[in-house]
């Protein structure tokens, strides 16, 4: 099921909400209950949610003081959604699209992650960029796997990886962030070569879930970010400290 729905919903916090509410076994549930079944943080299960919201495929209900969401039978596309997932969910094939398991392994400082190498280094940091737009959580660890890991990386696989998958930015950014907040200059020099400078629209990482959180992330944004065309609600001096503590 993971490797076709992978394809169609290319992050993990879309496909999880998807899945909760079209896919085998559905039933509504709450933005909390969703996140804790799927492992995701509520944030971005809330950006999922009101996107499917605004499509109208899902509705939300007032259940106390939490919403309680559950699809929308009545529109267009649900039973196709329901069809293509009950189709997915027949097909062979293990996922890789979780990459902290892998990550963990790595020496990324995950919470209630079992440390297990799913993937190779370098697909781990590739679908952890990827997946950065809807978690910031995995955002914030990177700069701590690239600098644990620097010496063991298949540098032009992973610099390929990131041409391919159309993520060169993204990899610039926090090669020369982790060089900046660490001062292992070496990272940063493994930058050239992926800017092209045709970003004119700034990309938010993660996607804001309000103008609030777009306009803490123009603010906080560190400067290196901003040369790469990226937007994220985190300073450069928290990078810093993150990575003095579990670097320590």
């Amino acid at each position: 099921m993971y490797q076709l729905t992978q394809a169609l919903f290319p992050t993990r916090a879309r496909r999880a909400v998807l899945e909760a509410f079209f896919g085998p076994g559905a039933r509504a549930a709450t933005v909390s209950e969703l996140a804790r079944r799927a492992d995701l943080t509520p944030r971005a299960v809330s950006v999922e949610v009101k996107r499917l919201l605004a499509a109208g495929v899902v509705e939300v209900e007032a259940e106390g003081a939490a919403d309680r969401v559950r699809s929308n039978p009545r529109h267009p596309a649900a039973r196709a959604l329901r069809e293509l997932l009950r189709k997915a969910s027949s097909v062979p094939g293990r996922s890789l699209a979780d990459p902290r398991p892998s990550l963990a392994a790595y020496g990324a400082p995950l919470a209630g992650v079992e440390p297990r190498v799913e993937m190779s280094r370098e697909a781990a940091v590739v679908e952890a960029l990827a997946e950065s737009r809807g978690d910031a959580t995995l955002l914030r660890i990177l700069p701590v796997v690239l600098l644990k890991n620097e010496a063991d990386f298949d540098w032009d696989a992973l610099l390929d990886l990131a041409k391919r998958r159309k993520l060169k930015d993204e990899l610039g950014m926090m090669l020369e962030l982790t060089a900046e907040a660490s001062g292992r200059r070496s990272l940063g020099k493994r930058s050239a070569g992926l800017a092209d400078g045709r970003r004119r629209v700034p990309r938010y990482l993660p996607e804001p879930a309000s103008n609030y959180e777009r306009a803490l992330a123009d603010q906080r944004t560190p400067a290196v970010a901003r040369r790469w065309g990226l937007r994220m609600n985190m300073t450069e001096e928290s990078v810093r400290e993150f990575v003095r503590k579990h670097l320590a």
